[in-house]
């Protein structure tokens, strides 16, 4: 590392390091971004974890492009700030769902909600339905990196948004 700057740019685009663990880095990825959507989620108003997001995804953006230049390899596996942003997405709902259940209830609405967000991006970012792939194929550099999870994590969101009011239905249907 020459410097500071790019200390923290192989931090934020290895997420702390998950995206050099040993095989599936978007796994990895994907699972350490959780507990700082949940940190994020709980001890914040719903709109920084948007806005934490959206930040994450611009300043990645210009992370992977400098690291994939420096790796002189296209989308390396250990970028994984990418999936970060992606999982993110998928988690949207938590900090709603957060401020309208009961906090002794949360726990299990809260394990389950997760689960789904992540089992659902990680279908998404490994099958990669259109547009994903080609926008993945077509669009160079940190743009493309990033750009082919959001999407993902969009397409996760869709089934994550549809079990919270699922939850929330139940919720209020039976009352916890």
């Amino acid at each position: 590392m020459k410097n500071k700057r790019d200390c923290i740019r192989w931090i934020v685009a290895t997420w702390f390091g998950s995206g050099l663990l040993p095989k599936a880095p978007g796994t990895w990825g994907s699972l350490a971004a959780v507990p700082f959507a949940y940190m994020i989620s709980v001890y914040t108003v719903p709109y920084v974890f948007i806005s934490a997001t959206v930040a994450l995804f611009l300043f990645g953006i210009g992370v992977s492009n400098s690291i994939e230049k420096s790796a002189r390899k296209k989308d390396p596996g250990f970028i994984v700030v990418d999936e970060v942003v992606g999982q993110w997405i998928a988690l949207f709902p938590l900090p709603f769902l957060y401020k309208c259940i009961n906090h002794y209830s949360f726990p299990y609405f809260l394990i389950s909600l997760i689960a789904t967000a992540f089992i659902a991006f990680r279908i998404f970012d490994i099958w990669k339905p259109w547009p994903i792939r080609h926008l993945e194929q077509s669009i160079p550099g940190g743009l493309g990196i990033m750009l082919d999870d959001v999407i993902a994590g969009f397409y996760a969101l869709i089934i994550t948004s549809a079990f919270t009011a699922g939850i929330l239905f139940i919720r209020n249907t039976l009352v916890f």
